[in-house]
C-alpha cells in the first residue's frame, strides 16, 4: 500500500517513483515467492511505480535466484500488458470483420484477425507451459521453476553486453579516478 501511495505523491508532482515489487520473504522459489511477486508487482503496476524493485529477491532481499529474477520478468510483461490501455476503435471493434464473417462465418481466415494477432493482440508468454498434458509430459514434465533456471542458464551463457560508448567509459573513468583520489585509494 505504501508503494502506491507514495507512487501517486510522485505522479501527482510530476516525479519519478520508486517502489518494492518481486521480492519475497520466501527462502525458495515457491508457491509463496510466487504469490508475494505476482501481487507485488501488480500493486506497483497498477501504482504507477516508475522504478520497481525486488524482482529476482528472496529472503526479504538477502538473496537472488536468477530463476526467480526470469518468472518475474514473466509477471512484470503480463502485468504490464494487463495494465495496458485498451483502445475502443474501428480496428479493436472489428466491425467490418464481424460483417464479413457473417452469422455462421469464423474470424480465422480473416485478414483483419492475422494483422491483429501479430501486432500483438495475442500475448505470448515465455515460461509459462501452454501446451497439453500429453505434450508437457513428453517434454519432460518440468515445473515452472525448472523452465525457469534453464532460461536463465540461457541467458547467462549467451547475453552479450553492448560495449559503452567511448565517451561514456570516459567518463566513468575520470569519475572513478577521482573519487578514488579524494578518498585516497591507491590502485
Amino acid at each position: 500500500l505504501f508503494n502506491i501511495m507514495t507512487a501517486q505523491m510522485a505522479c501527482f508532482y510530476g516525479l519519478p517513483s520508486r517502489g518494492s515489487g518481486g521480492v519475497s520473504d520466501a527462502h525458495v522459489v515457491d508457491a509463496q515467492a510466487g504469490l508475494d511477486s505476482a501481487l507485488g508487482i501488480w500493486a506497483a503496476t497498477l501504482g504507477g511505480v516508475s522504478y520497481v524493485q525486488g524482482p529476482g529477491g528472496l529472503s526479504s532481499s538477502l538473496t537472488t535466484s536468477y530463476a526467480k529474477l526470469v518468472m518475474d520478468d514473466e509477471i512484470v510483461a503480463l502485468t504490464e500488458r494487463m495494465a495496458g490501455e485498451c483502445p475502443v476503435d474501428d480496428n479493436s471493434l472489428a466491425l467490418a470483420a464481424i460483417r464479413e464473417a457473417g452469422p455462421l462465418g469464423t474470424y480465422l481466415d480473416k485478414r483483419h484477425t492475422l494483422t491483429n494477432l501479430r501486432a500483438g493482440a495475442l500475448f505470448h508468454v515465455q515460461l509459462l507451459g501452454r501446451e497439453s498434458a500429453e505434450g508437457w509430459r513428453q517434454m519432460g514434465s518440468p515445473d515452472l521453476f525448472a523452465v525457469a533456471q534453464t532460461k536463465a542458464a540461457e541467458i547467462l551463457r549467451t547475453h552479450q553486453v553492448p560495449p559503452l560508448a567511448s565517451e561514456v567509459e570516459r567518463e566513468l573513468e575520470s569519475v572513478v579516478r577521482s573519487i578514488k583520489q579524494r578518498e585516497g585509494c591507491e590502485g
